[in-house]
């Protein structure tokens, strides 16, 4: 097992991402190397240092007696052949580092500098003083650090993909706790007036430590215990320091194993300057409208073409599509509402509904960690949810049908000129049905008009943050629109890790019945990647049969051309 300390030392547990913080001792990181090295299956160690003269200065200052006695023997000078130290002296060269890692492909030429490429994957890379790099840079931000962890964690994810085998990371940091730096870049000292001895404000400033804990699977922290000099045992071992390690397993999230949870997550933290990094943005919200009025036509498309096929069993569908349609969406949104708390179009698009609290409490949240489960949607908020996502489309559809029929958005000409006699009829009787459909015809325009104003002042209201709902009847429903945040995607990967159940011995009755009983949420879940697809080649066919698309041009070209060379051959045959 690995260890921060000697053979006899306690080991550490299995880990893929590991920080150890506080005050550790100088010789950590080498013993950490080399007990990894011992192992029969490790292949290769790398370790990253900021400062050669700081980790010489530290080592002689320790005097660590076990190096100093096994350090020549066979066995750990042999562990010792598999540790490569590499000093980057930026943290742009390390960034540049860390990006070019790559294990060698076999058979092909590799171009790339031999301290990257590596012959077989290494099974650990270990980073130690990253915040050494920032110290003495004015212009650093606590994106500069956290980048840093982004890419290493990246790296070892990429490493770990390319050759199937695990490569762990483990970063050791003693100045973490104590590194502050201002979330944004400070003033340059050239926009500050010469002569002025004060400093430019930075701004807000926040502690690492906390922030960097979060992207580790574990996290060590070394606390040094007060040293009494009365202590008979301490005064004879000649100990000057008495240290201790807490570890802390981070069991909620798994960083190495998913690198675009860390950029969530990097992202969270950076667009918190002042406003609700969660809060999505007016241009997501026509977005996944825009979607969603795209589904119907591109349904209503792809049942006429096959109802020209098939008209036996599909003619009625199209002929009732407004319903049809109502029908499949309710069990689509309703599987994503009871699943992922938002509708097709909003999980689409990254963004879900939540019950809006009475009082916002994002700092107690934040400090707490997790979806609340206040937040969740209940059956009451997914019924009126479904009314709106489904109902309202529904009447708007079928309202704007019945006023075509009426004849409404054409030309009085030619309704006059065109219109059948029942259709005349239906609107000149002098019956209150007659006066009804005259009614509406006439206040239908109106009635949509002011309707699509107040949608419009809603999301003005919106963009300029008045009110928190984009759409009017989201406050009565009592939720609001939000990104899904890291804490989502861990309880939709825990979700789906539970729904797998284990390879278990089955007979062929028991597969099909579990088969037949997923096919159902199979077949919604991949609705995400079916329905965006179905809808762009359904624009695509539509574009290529167009009379501007290539392939109409290119057909109107021959023909001219055939008609050119019959036209010429019927020349010469008149000549001869």
């Amino acid at each position: 097992m690995v260890s921060l300390f000697p053979a006899a030392g306690p080991s550490l547990p299995s880990f893929k991402s590991l920080l150890i913080k506080g005050r550790y001792h100088a010789s950590a990181p080498i013993h950490l190397c080399l007990s990894e090295a011992l192992r029969p299956e490790c292949t290769k160690v790398i370790l990253v240092v900021a400062s050669r003269a700081a980790l010489t200065a530290s080592l002689t200052h320790l005097r660590d007696e076990w190096i100093k006695v096994h350090g020549g023997e066979g066995r750990i000078a042999g562990a010792a052949m598999k540790v490569e130290v590499l000093y980057p002296p930026t943290p742009a060269h390390l960034n540049l580092l860390l990006s070019l890692f790559h294990e060698s492909l076999s058979g092909e030429e590799d171009l790339l500098h031999e301290k990257t490429t590596f012959p077989t994957t290494p099974s650990l890379l270990v980073l130690c003083d990253l915040a050494s790099y920032f110290l003495d840079i004015e212009e650093a931000t606590v994106s500069s650090y956290l980048v840093l962890l982004t890419r290493a964690l990246t790296s070892v994810s990429a490493l770990s993909e390319q050759s199937g085998k695990c490569t762990s990371l483990a970063v050791f940091d003693s100045s973490l706790d104590a590194l502050r730096l201002p979330l944004v870049r400070p003033v340059s000292p050239g926009h500050m007036q010469e002569g002025d001895g004060s400093s430019s404000p930075i701004g807000r400033v926040e502690s690492l430590g906390f922030l960097a804990q979060r992207y580790f699977e574990w996290v060590g922290t070394v606390e040094e215990e007060p040293y009494d000099e009365e202590d008979e045992v301490l005064a004879e071992t000649d100990v000057k320091r008495v240290c201790t390690l807490h570890m802390q397993r981070l069991v909620a999230f798994d960083s190495s194993s998913d690198p675009r949870l860390l950029h969530e997550r990097l992202m969270e933290f950076f667009n918190d300057v002042g406003g609700d990094p969660l809060k999505p943005s007016l241009f997501e919200l026509v977005a996944q409208e825009q979607l969603r009025d795209l589904l119907q036509p591109a349904l209503k498309y792809v049942l006429s073409v096959f109802a020209q096929s098939y008209p036996r069993y599909l003619l009625r569908l199209v002929n009732r599509h407004e319903e049809f349609y109502a029908v499949l969406m309710f069990f689509v949104e309703r599987h994503y509402l009871r699943t992922q708390g938002a509708s097709f179009a909003e999980n689409f698009y990254g963004l879900k509904r939540r019950r809006r609290p009475v009082f916002e409490t994002d700092r107690a949240k934040t400090a707490v960690g997790g979806i609340l489960p206040e937040e969740k949607l209940r059956g009451r908020e997914i019924w009126r949810s479904l009314v709106f996502l489904v109902g309202l489309p529904y009447l708007r559809a079928k309202a704007q049908d019945y006023y075509e029929a009426l004849g409404g958005g054409l030309d009085q000409d030619v309704i006059d000129g065109g219109a059948d006699a029942r259709q005349q009829r239906a609107l000149s009787e002098p019956t209150l049905a007659a006066k009804l459909r005259r009614l509406f015809k006439a206040v239908y325009p109106w009635a949509n008009t002011l309707f699509e104003v107040w949608l419009l002042a809603c999301n003005i209201a919106y963009l300029f943050d008045k009110t928190p709902f984009y759409r009017p009847w989201l406050a009565w429903i009592g939720v609001d629109l939000r990104r899904m945040g890291v804490d989502d995607m861990r309880a939709a990967r825990l979700a789906a890790q539970r729904k797998s159940t284990p390879n278990l011995p089955q007979d062929l009755a028991a597969k099909l019945r579990r088969l037949i009983f997923s096919s159902p949420r199979l077949l919604l879940d991949s609705l995400k990647v079916l329905l965006p697809t179905a809808i762009f080649f359904v624009k695509f066919l539509e574009w290529w049969y167009s009379p501007s698309s290539p392939s109409a041009s290119e057909y109107r070209i021959h023909s001219i051309q055939k008609a050119t060379r019959n036209n010429n051959d019927d020349n010469l045959c008149c000549y001869s």
